[in-house]
């Protein structure tokens, strides 16, 4: 009777265990998608100024080519 009360209470720590590191696993997952996120909105942030950039640059580069006269590049 003894060996099966103490393997019972050996399957209840290894479960407990279990399930402590699958519940250390899910928070790390969650951290690394949060993270991913985060960075995924940075980097569409990023793009945006970049265009937002890239379409004034084409539009100061036109104004100074027409202020010179219409002179091809």
């Amino acid at each position: 009777m003894s060996k099966v009360t103490n393997v019972v209470s050996d399957l209840k720590k290894i479960i407990k265990i279990q399930e402590k590191i699958i519940k250390a696993k899910e928070n790390e997952f969650q951290m690394v998608h949060k993270l991913f996120v985060h960075y995924l909105d940075l980097s569409i942030e990023g793009w945006h100024w970049y265009g937002q950039y890239w379409i004034k640059n084409k539009k100061l580069n036109k104004e100074i080519k027409e202020l010179k006269g219409g002179a091809d590049e």
